[in-house]
């Protein structure tokens, strides 16, 4: 990673309580940082449109996502409600190699903190996971080139599901996820991204066995980094 900037850090926080820190700490590491605050469902669609044909990524190494609002475990609301919110893979999709060529190759990071409704979560849904789902693929479609770079490779996706409830409270705080990924970013920055998310997660683990079940953090890893990568310019 040798590039200045080191590519675009695009932050949507709909919850108002990380974006300062996070800017902060993306602009340390030598990201050009965009920070959005409390859009509408309207707004992070032009949003992520207009980003994802950015011609500035073409001179770029990498690209950084941080996405903070409710939702469900699998979407993303803004700060209208009533709206239904999108499809975390849509949000993935507009980044992706075959959607977005100028990134084709490069790494695409994504942080997501989404609180949600979560009743009776169980620590078993804790789970780190090193790569994506499996999905089925058809027989008859031509087999890729030994050349090609698959869409969905150099992505690196960091979620976190926190209950709702949090930010009820009248001293609703920052993220716990967010608060130590940024503290991990700024004195680790030599270690490699993977090994830096596995102490985050001892960390964020560490955390849960203090806390009431209302206060825990549900975190999970997937990713599709081809290289050991490292979120520094020296």
């Amino acid at each position: 990673m040798q590039s200045k900037p080191l590519g675009i850090c695009l932050i949507i926080d709909c919850i108002g309580n990380d974006t300062e820190y996070l800017q902060e700490t993306f602009a340390s590491l030598g990201f050009c940082v965009h920070p959005f605050l409390f859009p509408s469902a309207k707004d992070i669609s032009q949003i992520l449109h207009r980003f994802s044909h950015q011609s500035q990524h073409g001179d770029y190494d990498s690209f950084v996502c941080v996405l903070v609002s409710r939702g469900g475990s699998q979407s993303l609301m803004g700060v209208d409600q009533l709206h239904s919110g999108f499809s975390l893979d849509w949000v993935r999709s507009m980044f992706l190699g075959d959607t977005c060529p100028s990134l084709r190759g490069k790494p695409k990071l994504f942080f997501i903190q989404n609180y949600e409704a979560l009743g009776s979560q169980s620590e078993g849904s804790s789970l780190e996971v090193d790569g994506p789902a499996i999905k089925s693929v058809d027989s008859k479609a031509p087999p890729p080139s030994r050349y090609m770079i698959h869409r969905e490779a150099d992505v690196f996706w960091s979620q976190c599901t926190a209950d709702v409830s949090q930010l009820e409270q009248p001293s609703s705080s920052s993220s716990v996820y967010l608060q130590t990924l940024s503290q991990q970013l700024k004195q680790e920055r030599r270690l490699p991204l993977v090994d830096l998310h596995v102490e985050l997660m001892d960390k964020v683990y560490a955390w849960n066995s203090r806390v009431s079940p209302k206060e825990k953090y549900y975190l999970s890893l997937q990713h599709t980094l081809r290289k050991k990568l490292i979120l520094s310019q020296a």
